[in-house]
């Protein structure tokens, strides 16, 4: 429940209630909950978003053998907000990330096939192989994981054969209310309203899922809406002359 109030997935993003069920989550030893009260303290929306406090979470996950934390402590260490950006601490905990993780996807588990599927994507301590990470965000997603179901979406996007495939992802993932599907897909109508020589009802369409992102705590959602307010005054204006 902490995971689902912090993401805003499919309900109002609540940051408070979120801290009251990681916090309980955290008092039961729940070894997850230490990459719960991570994102929390990196969450844009957080007013007391705190990074280097994030790793602190993400560290105690991982010496508790995590492979999800293995993962981000390898990130945040490479990104300058862990005790070190050593290279070799950085190939270690993908390394270790890495083996942890394949273990756990061998025998199915929808987010451990996720997140092997970023070390592929990525080539992080794996040689990178987009075919691969195809094959486990699809696994992931026929067991209905979200976050392999947006990734998969954003791959099939930017491929002309599955364009379309992609755009019907976001679409399913945006009536279930999930902000990011619902910042692409308000993204890519307002692109392609602009694209069709101002497309009003297409922007609007655009704006409409822009906002509702944006409510939902997406931060990048805010600034599409100032461009889309910035179409909408250059529609007119031309509309007017």
């Amino acid at each position: 429940l902490g995971r689902i109030y912090l993401a805003g997935n499919g309900v109002p993003q609540d940051l408070k209630l979120a801290k009251e069920y990681i916090d309980k989550a955290v008092a039961a030893r729940v070894i997850d909950a230490w990459n719960v009260l991570a994102a929390y303290y990196a969450n844009d929306s957080n007013p007391d978003k705190d990074l280097k406090r994030a790793y602190e979470h993400e560290l105690r996950a991982a010496l508790a053998g995590d492979f999800k934390a293995c993962y981000n402590v390898a990130i945040d260490s490479r990104d300058g907000y862990g005790e070190t950006n050593d290279k070799q601490e950085v190939e270690f905990w993908f390394k270790k990330g890495f083996d942890l993780t394949s273990g756990v996807a061998q025998i199915g588990n929808p987010e451990a096939q996720y997140m092997l599927g970023l070390y592929y994507i990525n080539g992080f301590g794996v040689q990178q192989d987009d075919k691969k990470a195809t094959e486990l965000f699809e696994s992931a997603v026929q067991k209905g994981h979200i976050n392999a179901k947006l990734m998969l979406a954003a791959i099939y996007k930017e491929q002309d054969e599955t364009h379309e495939k992609g755009i019907s992802l976001y679409k399913e993932l945006a009536e279930v209310n999930v902000p990011e599907a619902m910042y692409e897909l308000g993204k890519y109508y307002s692109d392609k309203a602009n694209d069709d020589d101002f497309d009003l009802e297409l922007l609007q369409k655009g704006t409409d899922l822009l906002e509702k992102a944006a409510k939902a705590g997406y931060a990048n959602a805010k600034f599409e809406l100032t461009f889309n307010e910035l179409l909408n005054k250059v529609f007119f204006e031309k509309k007017t002359r």
